[in-house]
Parts: C-alpha cells; sequence; structure tokens
C-alpha cells in the first residue's frame, strides 16, 4: 500500500487520468471560490500533481502549488508549461520546515495529514483564512474487501479543533471522482498499488472486474466509479492565532 504524499511514475499516470477524465477539481474549487478573493495569494498545500492548483487559479491573485515530492512538482512544472496558466507556480518544499518568511492570503489543505499539522503550518505561513478538505467517508475506495478507514482520519480533526478552541464554519461537498483504466491489466495493478487488503491474492483480475463499469470511451474502457464525500472546515486566522 501506497500514500498519496509518496508519488511515484504510475501513481502520477493514474492520477493525472482520473482528474482529466471528470471535472472533480472544477466542482471543488468552485466550492471553495466564495472563500477566494482575486487580490489573494493562495497556497495549494500538498499540491501532489497540482490539478487544484490550475483549478483554483481563476479564483485567486496568484497560487503556489507546494509539495515534498520532486516527481510530482516536476509533472506540475510540465503541466505549467502547456497550460499557459501564468498566475500559478509551484515550489518542492517540506511545509512542516519552510522559512517563516513564506506567507499567503489563504492555505488549502486538501487532503493533507492531520489537523494538529495543518493548525502549526498556518500559525506560520497564513494570514487570513485556511480551507480544510477531509475524508467523510469511512470505507477505503482503493480496496477489494472492506478495510474502514481509522477513526483518526475520520474524526481527528474534529477532535483537534475542539481541543484547541478553534471556532470554524464549513460544509459537506460531494462529487464524482472514480478512476479510468486503459486496459484491465492496469485497473490490477492501480489496486495492487494502493489496496490496504492483507491478503493480497485477493487482487486479481476477476476480483478487480467486478469492482468496474464498461464505458464507451475507447481510450479508457474501464472505469471504477466512486463519489468522493469531503468535509470542508472553513477557520479564520483569529481563530488559530487567539
Amino acid at each position: 500500500m501506497h500514500r498519496m504524499s509518496e508519488w511515484n511514475a504510475s501513481m502520477i499516470a493514474f492520477m493525472d487520468d482520473a482528474s482529466s477524465y471528470g471535472d472533480y477539481f472544477a466542482a471543488l474549487s468552485a466550492a471553495l471560490s466564495p472563500y477566494i478573493g482575486k487580490d489573494m495569494a493562495v497556497c495549494d498545500a500538498g499540491c501532489g500533481i497540482g490539478q487544484l492548483s490550475f483549478a483554483l487559479s481563476p479564483y485567486a491573485q496568484s497560487v503556489t502549488g507546494i509539495d515534498r515530492s520532486e516527481d510530482a512538482v516536476r509533472f506540475c512544472e510540465k503541466k505549467k508549461r502547456i497550460s499557459y496558466v501564468s498566475n500559478v507556480s509551484f515550489e518542492c518544499k517540506d511545509l512542516l520546515n519552510m522559512p517563516r518568511k513564506t506567507q499567503f492570503d489563504v492555505m488549502v489543505f486538501n487532503y493533507f495529514g492531520r489537523m494538529e499539522q495543518i493548525v502549526e503550518i498556518a500559525r506560520r505561513h497564513c494570514r487570513k483564512r485556511v480551507i480544510v478538505i477531509k475524508k467523510n467517508y469511512t470505507q477505503h475506495r482503493f480496496s477489494i474487501g472492506k478495510n474502514p478507514i481509522s477513526g483518526q482520519e475520520l474524526y481527528g480533526a474534529d477532535e483537534c479543533l475542539e481541543r484547541e478552541k478553534i471556532a470554524h464554519t464549513g460544509d459537506l461537498f460531494s462529487h464524482e471522482f472514480g478512476q479510468p483504466f486503459r486496459s484491465l491489466e492496469d485497473a490490477v495493478k492501480f489496486f495492487g498499488i494502493y489496496s490496504r487488503d492483507e491478503d493480497r491474492s485477493i487482487i486479481n483480475t476477476e476480483n478487480v472486474q467486478s469492482r468496474l463499469v464498461k464505458t464507451n470511451n475507447p481510450v479508457f474502457p474501464w472505469y471504477l466509479p466512486h463519489v468522493r464525500e469531503s468535509r470542508i472546515y472553513i477557520i479564520e486566522m483569529k481563530e488559530i492565532l487567539k
């Protein structure tokens, strides 16, 4: 099993296919747009391969995607060269160890670590507002068997904010964000990368195919449906710094 923060060539290719196949990041950025101003410098914290960074660019003065993965940032730079989006930039840095002088008006943490880490980073680098997107589903979506997501992943954010007495507002966000596949072999490879199944023998063509639907798309004939349900936390920096 791999974590999304540990990018490699296969993971980048799968995520690039998923983000280009649907409109998840366009929909998510539109939902976040009321909390971002055209005069604001935004940080996409832990940007991965930059899909949200590019999607947020119409709503902000500038967007800086930051990720510790050299491979992910290199891919972001490649995408930028062919996208002609002028107000997006990318940096390969560890957000927990950045110099304090780096400041943003808004920081967006999309499926990024623990809330304790987010609060720590925001105290150092955010001026106005923090937007946090967290999982709001209980089963791991890329496993063959049923593998529950840990309580810390689901409820740790609320516990941290309550413990720190940090007031916040927010909403639920739900949108289709499945995974297209170019072949059944790719689908089996995908589950082999991400599955949390202890019994690896169940990751086989028959079991994987049972999770997929056929499409009419000649490039992506197979698709793993998934409605990604998330919780959005909006935190004003005055609450964190009080």
